[in-house]
């Protein structure tokens, strides 16, 4: 129920400032044991993103527009809830550019011969995007949004661990962003389950524009919803930091997890 303070102090039979301060008092142990719990610290919006436009947009940098509230209200959604399943507290402030369309995009992060579904990246704490009024022919306005929280889940996933294979950081990046349909999953790796062309961690680890072909996306997905629904996030949170460590983690060795995986997705 929504009231005023001024209604509170009526309810409970207590002055008005004496119920602002039990307010302020409660708020306060909140964010304290929120912080404990997984070591997270709440922060606004504000104060860990900031977006710029750039190209022909950069005079607009300091100007409130429809695409930064977008952007602002689709990661407010998601950015402390991914923190807190991680366990991860940004120690950085993270910036994002906004690329007028998609050649400008491309010749920013030397990819001019891209292919039209390459809309973000990063590098460092800068998440790099084309602008959602201008998405190309692949996305839609919705999609960039999305998108750019896949690519803040990958940022954090490779704050965490650099050296996190690149499945695990475009998984998550998927699993958390739901920028994929189940439908649109399921039917693009239809053939290759059948024939069992499902590629090794090793082929997920391609840097090129086949990751793509090869369905790198979509199994990526599968695999990270595999370790979440059949050993739990905490698992999943220790593969982040220990790669590795199949043996300690999943008690089985890395081509075994990798056959478990084929398995689940196979049925």
């Amino acid at each position: 129920m929504d009231c005023t303070l001024l209604e509170i102090s009526k309810i409970v039979g207590m002055r008005e400032s004496a119920v602002k301060n039990r307010l302020y008092r409660a708020l306060e142990k909140l964010e304290k044991e929120l912080k404990e719990w997984g070591g997270v610290t709440i922060m606004s919006i504000q104060d860990l993103i900031s977006i710029v436009n750039k190209g022909e947009n950069e005079g607009l940098n300091n100007q409130p527009n429809k695409v930064h509230h977008d952007l602002f209200n689709e990661l407010s959604d998601h950015i402390e809830r991914i923190s807190l399943k991680y366990n991860y507290h940004p120690s950085r402030k993270v910036t994002i550019e906004v690329y007028p369309d998609l050649p400008s995009f491309h010749q920013a992060v030397g990819e001019a011969d891209a292919p039209n579904w390459f809309m973000g990246t990063y590098e460092g704490s800068i998440l790099k995007i084309v602008s959602p009024l201008n998405p190309g022919p692949e996305h839609t306005y919705q999609s960039i949004l999305k998108g750019t929280v896949h690519l803040f889940a990958m940022w954090l996933i490779s704050e965490i661990n650099p050296k996190a294979p690149k499945w695990i950081r475009q998984g998550i990046g998927g699993y958390e962003a739901k920028g994929m349909t189940q439908d649109f999953i399921e039917g693009s790796t239809e053939e290759s389950i059948h024939n069992l062309e499902i590629p090794t961690f090793e082929q997920l680890d391609n840097d090129t524009w086949d990751f793509e072909t090869m369905k790198g996306f979509q199994f990526s997905f599968l695999f990270v919803e595999f370790v979440v629904q059949q050993y739990g996030i905490d698992q999943l949170n220790k593969l982040i930091r220990n790669p590795q460590d199949c043996n300690g983690i999943f008690q089985c060795s890395e081509k075994e997890l990798h056959q478990k995986m084929v398995e689940f997705i196979s049925k």
